[in-house]
């Protein structure tokens, strides 16, 4: 917003042709007014439709940031704070509608994250390589997490994905190396083979109850598993037993064998004649419901 035109040389001195006494050569200079929730972002603005694009960071090595709340609608831009390695804490404000491909990868300081209700759209990579992050939360406008979304956030324990997202991109957990407890939720129609590649550390793991097919092996390598909700035995509902190798318990924990599983052979119906299979079922698993 334009505030008015100042001496150059001496910039508090605010200039009106009516009270200013024209005797010599003038420079001037123009003041705008900057809203103070601004000064942290590199951002640009519609002041008509009230939208607000963030695109980056005055200062990169701030540790505390909150988004503004005097626009409409804020949008994050693509890699808007990839890499601000010193940001800590993060607040986003309820008007912020979009956080773009790989906005905060990289910020290895933020811990805990709150996605607003608002949020429709969370691109690729957001918060890839967020190693110090412990705990995020989605609100309920986000329909599909995208690959990388969460990819290398090695100090997240416990995830819940709620029942309005509908889609998991392959990958989007891969490297979550300290999960323990994830709860897919039942507005999931399906899962991918490498949505829990290197994670390693689950212990208990629910697979909601619209998920309509589990790929063979998507357990796979899983040593510290206990405890499983799932919403069928083998591949995909509705399989019966003259399915053909596709309805024993262990199919979904594959046939690779791995440090800390127990072989289980497994018999099933093909063709009228009995088969075997030997799948690789974590010795640590307790329960299954």
């Amino acid at each position: 917003e334009f505030e008015g035109w100042y001496n150059y040389n001496d910039q508090n001195q605010k200039v009106s042709s009516g009270i200013y006494q024209w005797t010599h050569d003038l420079t001037l200079v123009v003041k705008w007014n900057r809203d103070p929730e601004l000064e942290p972002f590199v951002a640009s603005g519609n002041e008509f439709t009230q939208e607000l694009w963030i695109t980056g960071l005055t200062d990169t090595t701030a540790s505390k940031i909150t988004t503004p709340r005097n626009y409409k609608t804020v949008y994050i831009s693509n890699d808007a704070f990839s890499g601000c390695a010193s940001l800590e804490q993060v607040t986003l404000n309820s008007n912020v509608v979009a956080i773009g491909d790989n906005a905060f990868a990289n910020c290895t300081g933020i811990v805990s994250l709150v996605i607003p209700d608002r949020v429709s759209y969370i691109g690729s990579g957001a918060f890839f390589g967020c190693t110090g992050l412990t705990s995020i939360s989605f609100g309920k406008s986000v329909t599909t997490l995208y690959r990388r979304l969460l990819q290398g956030c090695s100090s997240l324990k416990t995830l819940t994905i709620p029942d309005n997202v509908q889609s998991i991109s392959d990958g989007m957990l891969a490297g979550c190396t300290g999960l323990e407890e994830l709860k897919i939720g039942n507005g999931v129609s399906n899962v991918q083979s490498g949505l829990l590649k290197d994670c390693t550390r689950l212990k208990k793991i629910n697979i909601g109850k619209n998920v309509a097919c589990i790929p063979e092996g998507f357990l796979n390598g899983l040593a510290h598993l206990e405890e499983i909700t799932i919403p069928y035995i083998g591949k995909e509902t509705g399989i019966t037993q003259v399915s053909p190798n596709h309805y024993p318990f262990g199919y979904i924990f594959g046939k690779d064998n791995y440090t800390g599983a127990t072989p289980v052979g497994q018999m099933y119906s093909e063709n009228g004649s009995n088969k075997s299979v030997t799948y690789y079922i974590p010795s640590t698993l307790r329960k299954a419901t």
